[in-house]
C-alpha cells in the first residue's frame, strides 16, 4: 500500500512540474497548452488546397515565407495565376493580415476577438491521416470558416472567401 501511495505521489509531482514548463497536454484541464508556432508550419513550405468535396480540381497553393502567406491558383507552383499576398506573424500566436488566426498557446475552447479553439487531436484530409492538429473556427475575412493546422506542417484544411478546400499536396 505504502510502495502505490509513493507511485501516486511520484506521478503527481511529475505532472505538476510537467504543467509548470509547459509540457502538460494541451487539452487537459489547466495545462499550459503547446506554442502556436509548432502548427504554424516552416518557412518556404508548399501546400496544395483543393475544394473539399473535389479534389481533383485546380488546387490553390499557400507558400509559407518568413513573414507572409502566398497564395496562388493553378495546377503547379510555378505557373500558378498570382491571388494574394498576406502578411504574416508569429508574435503572440499565428497572424496572418492582422487577423489571428492560432493563439500563442493553444488550449480548446479559447475564444480570443473572431477566433475559437473546436479541438485539438487527430484529423483526416483527402490526402492522409494527421495525428497531432488544432481545429479552429475563424471568424473574420477572408479567412472565415474552419481551419485545421497539423503540427510541423501547417494548415491542412482552410477557408478563402468562404470556399472550404483540403491539402491534397505539399513540398
Amino acid at each position: 500500500m505504502r510502495q502505490l501511495r509513493v507511485l501516486y505521489t511520484v506521478a503527481w509531482a511529475i505532472g505538476v512540474a510537467a504543467s509548470s514548463i509547459g509540457c502538460a497536454p494541451a487539452d487537459s484541464e489547466g495545462g499550459a497548452g503547446f506554442l502556436a508556432e509548432e502548427y504554424a508550419g516552416e518557412t518556404s513550405t508548399r501546400l496544395a488546397f483543393a475544394p473539399s468535396a473535389l479534389p481533383d480540381e485546380s488546387p490553390v497553393w499557400l507558400q509559407i515565407g518568413e513573414s507572409d502567406w502566398e497564395l496562388r491558383l493553378g495546377d503547379d507552383w510555378a505557373t500558378a495565376e498570382a491571388l494574394a499576398v498576406y502578411e504574416m506573424s508569429l508574435e503572440e500566436g499565428l497572424w496572418v493580415d492582422d487577423v489571428q488566426m492560432l493563439p500563442y498557446r493553444l488550449v480548446t475552447g479559447v475564444v480570443d476577438d473572431a477566433l475559437e479553439i473546436v479541438s485539438l487531436g487527430e484529423w483526416e484530409t483527402w490526402y492522409g491521416y494527421f495525428p497531432d492538429t488544432v481545429e479552429v473556427s475563424v471568424d473574420a475575412s477572408p479567412f472565415t470558416g474552419r481551419w485545421v493546422f497539423a503540427e510541423g506542417l501547417g494548415p491542412i484544411s482552410i477557408a478563402i472567401d468562404g470556399e472550404s478546400r483540403e491539402l491534397v499536396y505539399y513540398e
